[in-house]
């Protein structure tokens, strides 16, 4: 894990980026991506718009489907990339209860899994924090997408109860704070995760294969390789996507 969660990297590329000259628009979803005299126009709506020679594609697969994109068919091959939901549990607590349960000296668990309804869990060992981390992913996290965010706390917190062997009752008195995000619900990601497909590995290259446009396409559904669905595909993607770029404008120049 990165010390600090994924944000430190994320600010780490901005600043980067910006170091570089890069201008960042926040707050400007993209709508539509057309051609325009022989450039790139982006709609952001509302009138807002922008212009460039290139566009790089890097959503979630069922954000790609929502922009309005030029008529290359290449585009429809991401229906056979799998996306997958999940449902992260976040909970803080007064101190880390789990350490002495199970008849264990539990002071450095890190990860554990259950038969419980959510069944993986991780710690913040090495460092002491009193938090734990659940995971509910897969087919299943699209069957409690009714459920609020304290009906999923509160599934949480039984989960741990029956992994644990103690009583929920206990559980709830330790939390000072409690977060559940069902990522198919947030609007910017409809989910968490690609997966592969048996028709996967063929469509990969097709997304990739521009024949002249001025669209690329990159994210870590699009990277072919074991890291497929995590942040380290999404960064070699990225690079992939950077080189392919530059040895266009070589090729051009």
């Amino acid at each position: 894990r990165v010390a600090g969660g994924y944000s430190a990297l994320v600010d780490y590329l901005v600043a980067e980026c910006r170091s570089l000259g890069v201008i960042i628009h926040l707050s400007a979803p993209v709508a539509a991506i057309e051609y325009k005299d022989n450039r790139i126009a982006v709609d952001c709506g509302n009138g807002r718009g922008f212009e460039a020679d290139a566009v790089v594609l890097a959503v979630p697969l069922p954000i790609l489907a929502q922009i309005r994109l030029p008529p290359e068919e290449r585009f429809a091959a991401a229906r056979d990339i799998g996306f997958g939901n999940v449902v992260k549990m976040l909970l803080r607590f007064k101190s880390a209860w789990w350490s002495e349960t199970l008849g264990h000296d539990l002071n450095r668990l890190s990860f554990v899994s259950g038969a419980a309804v959510v069944p993986s869990w991780w710690s913040q060992y090495p460092a002491a924090h009193p938090v734990l981390t659940g995971w509910y992913g897969g087919p299943k996290a699209d069957r409690v997408a009714s459920l609020g965010e304290a009906e999923l706390v509160e599934m949480g917190i039984n989960s741990l109860a029956e992994i644990f062997r103690v009583p929920a009752d206990r559980i709830r008195r330790e939390i000072v704070s409690a977060r559940a995000i069902n990522w198919g619900k947030d609007p910017f990601a409809l989910g968490g995760y690609s997966y592969a497909t048996p028709q996967t590995r063929e469509v990969q290259p097709i997304l990739r294969m521009r024949d002249g446009s001025a669209i690329f396409v990159a994210g870590e559904a699009l990277y072919s390789g074991v890291e497929m669905g995590t942040v380290e595909a999404a960064l070699a993607s990225g690079g992939e996507t950077a080189r392919a770029i530059l040895g266009t404008e070589a090729r051009s120049s």
